[in-house]
């Protein structure tokens, strides 16, 4: 078990890493001695991204999930009651085709968030093999059921038939043979139910065919108008940013401006200041001339004066 729940762990991982991981659990698997198991992870092959994107929806919407998988054992159970001519197999075959439609509509939108998210292309043949395996799971046998419900499908599905399971009788079997003394007319009997049944299954299939196309146009339109309205929306908020760094630049080229008219005043304020100490050194030079000229007059007027002493 804990190596189930290894595998399906793989397949949990975006897809980028699943390879990595497979190896990984491989190369523990081989040291810890369990050589088959070692052989049998290292031979899984990576999803497909619609079969990845159907095994994220087990994990990102259980309850759509356990919905789709009753739905298709319901719709299973008329499609057998419907070839086997039971009273009411017919109403309750459309009933079941139009619930499980609707609800491999609603995984399939929430299947493009997922796909869009992760960096894939939601494109319209990755949803339909969606649409195709989760149909062809939700009626398929048990194991195939719990591989969707846990989120460990190997790989895409298609339908068999319209979604039969496997051991429903298939609609070129031959007519059973009359019981022993049975006359003519049971025998007729027996081969017009039998050509019914083929009827309502080969209607039943063409009908399914068209309302499952019509549903994934509808669902792929829709998608269409999602991704139209995102780009609308991301395009404004681009815009915004961009009026946002177009004002902000405009405020910070005013400020620059301002920056470089105080430079020029201070520029020409520290020139004015330049000029005043040239002018104070230039009076203070003379200043001290005229005292050195003065202290000298003074000097040579004492020398000629007479001695007194």
């Amino acid at each position: 078990m804990e190596v189930e729940d290894a595998v399906a762990g793989l397949y949990r991982l975006p897809l980028a890493e699943f390879v990595a991981g497979r190896d990984r659990l491989a190369r523990q698997l081989r040291a810890a001695g369990d050589r088959e198991a070692a052989r049998q992870v290292a031979a899984l092959r990576r999803p497909s991204v619609s079969a990845w994107a159907a095994n994220q929806l087990a994990q990102a919407a259980p309850h759509a999930m356990a919905e789709l998988l009753e739905v298709g054992a319901a719709l299973a159970q008329a499609q057998q009651d419907a070839l086997a001519g039971r009273p009411g197999a017919a109403r309750r075959l459309r009933s079941t085709s139009a619930q499980l439609r609707a609800a491999i509509s609603r995984l399939s939108q929430r299947a493009e968030t997922l796909l869009l998210r992760a960096g894939h292309a939601a494109s319209d043949a990755t949803l339909g093999r969606l649409a195709a395996t989760l149909q062809a799971a939700a009626t398929g046998d048990q194991p195939t059921r719990t591989a969707l419900a846990e989120g460990r499908l190997a790989g895409d599905l298609d339908p068999a038939g319209f979604g039969l399971p496997v051991e429903a009788a298939p609609a070129d079997a031959a007519p059973p043979p009359a019981a022993p003394g049975a006359g003519r007319a049971g025998a007729r009997r027996d081969q017009a139910r039998l050509a019914a049944q083929r009827a309502l299954e080969r209607t039943g299939q063409a009908a399914e065919q068209a309302r499952a196309a019509l549903e994934q146009a509808k669902a792929m339109a829709a998608g269409q108008r999602q991704a139209a309205l995102a780009a609308r929306q991301r395009a404004e908020e681009l815009a915004d940013a961009a009026q946002d760094l177009a004002e902000q630049a405009a405020a910070a080229a005013a400020t620059a401006e301002q920056a470089r008219q105080r430079a020029e005043a201070a520029e020409r304020d520290a020139e004015a200041l330049a000029d005043r100490a040239r002018l104070a050194q230039d009076a203070a030079t003379a200043a001290e001339d005229v005292h050195a000229a003065a202290t000298a007059a003074l000097e040579e007027l004492q020398d000629q004066l007479p001695d007194r002493t």
